[in-house]
């Protein structure tokens, strides 16, 4: 269920950082319309793979890598919450 809500920036221009994800194999920042994950997962090195996978693979896939669950933010200030599958 993906609800608008007041989780980042609306119409904030994203800019790279330090911890901004690169895109694999070119080096620049990694714009994918999702600017925030958390996934559960069993162990903490899971849920941190999961929401990398989550977060690259776009907004159009995110939910997908989710598989235990977690919250996806996207760039547009909403949200998707997901149950485990």
């Amino acid at each position: 269920m993906r609800q608008a809500g007041s989780a980042g920036a609306a119409g904030s221009t994203p800019t790279a950082g330090p911890l901004t994800p690169a895109r694999p194999g070119h080096g620049a920042p990694a714009f994918t319309g999702v600017v925030q994950v958390t996934a559960i997962a069993p162990t903490v090195v899971e849920a941190e793979v999961l929401a990398k996978t989550a977060l690259l693979r776009g907004a159009d896939r995110a939910a997908g890598a989710l598989r235990h669950g977690g919250v996806v933010v996207y760039d547009d200030a909403s949200a998707e919450i997901l149950e485990p599958a």
